[in-house]
């Protein structure tokens, strides 16, 4: 019991010294842009896979239409001996010369915002949008106008989370 609460204590640490995301209660743009189908499939934490965890936290990325998909997070709950699963809708648009993932959490109904880059079919990293952004928008026009302004500029990204294709 009393390793389960210093466990407890410590992941509610790092969660509450991890920055969260941007938010927003709109998406940069509505779905427009098509994805390609490798995106489809299970993704791991390039940290978690390295260390060959038995039961690592991972995503699956699902089909919904040509330009939206599902994702759903896989958390392993110790205390259950199982897995939580949250899930996402998604879509992506192009801001400057990149693609940002547009992440709709279902359940805080609100959007999340995250810079997407390929380094080859099997591996890619995503890029938080800081949440020390101060603007408020109120459009996705407006939004995507500021994000062009930023783009480029590295504090207004989060570190990079680099992701493998899982089994």
């Amino acid at each position: 019991m009393k390793k389960s609460f210093k466990y407890l204590l410590f992941v509610a640490l790092i969660v509450f010294m991890t920055a969260c995301p941007f938010e927003a209660p709109f998406p940069i743009d509505q779905p427009s842009v098509k994805y390609s189908t490798s995106m489809l499939g299970k993704w791991i934490s390039e940290n978690e896979f390295e260390s060959e965890s038995e039961t690592p936290s991972y995503f699956e990325i699902s089909d919904i239409d040509s330009y939206s998909f599902t994702v759903e997070e896989y958390t392993y709950d110790s205390d259950e001996d199982t897995y939580s699963i949250d899930e996402y809708s998604a879509h992506l648009s192009v801001v400057g010369d990149y693609k940002f993932l547009n992440v709709y959490d279902i359940d805080m109904e609100t959007w999340y915002f995250y810079r997407m880059d390929w380094d080859d079919p099997d591996q890619f990293s995503l890029y938080a949008v800081t949440e020390y952004i101060d603007e408020e928008f109120d459009s996705s026009e407006e939004m995507k106008i500021y994000f062009e302004k930023y783009v480029d500029l590295s504090f207004f990204y989060q570190s990079a989370d680099t992701y493998v294709r899982g089994e």
